[in-house]
């Protein structure tokens, strides 16, 4: 299970986002250098390797920098709140299911609900 609380604090101390890899404006170098788009400085560098462990093939090592730019702490915290939203969504759907006839809410629609909502709060099913 995912620690959101703990994530969400890792977000809100890093450097906000929207980031960027550098190569995306900044000629197609391959420095490996996140950016934040707000302070137009470097947040993180992804490193290639060396002779000694192996080198990351330049590919890979672009696409690890885009990702990790992609998943900035204003992307992750906006996944945090739209993942609690479903939590409350789902709470409310099984509640509505729970007190009402099988007419308005069989088990072929509440079951997946409650299963949704378990593995969304880490129940155990």
């Amino acid at each position: 299970m995912i620690d959101l609380n703990k994530l969400e604090g890792l977000a809100k101390k890093a450097s906000s986002g929207p980031w960027q890899e550098c190569g995306s404006n900044r000629g197609g170098c391959i420095c490996g250098q996140v950016w934040s788009l707000i302070a137009d400085l470097p947040v993180a560098t992804v490193q290639r390797g060396d002779e000694e462990i192996g080198m990351i093939p330049e590919p890979v090592y672009k696409a690890n920098a885009i990702y990790i730019a992609a998943a900035n702490p204003a992307v992750i915290l906006e996944l945090i709140e739209t993942q609690r939203m479903m939590v409350e969504a789902l709470k409310i759907a099984d509640k509505f299911c729970g007190s009402h006839t099988p007419d308005d809410c069989d088990d072929s629609i509440h079951i997946p609900i409650r299963d949704a909502l378990k593995r969304a709060t880490g129940e155990s099913t």
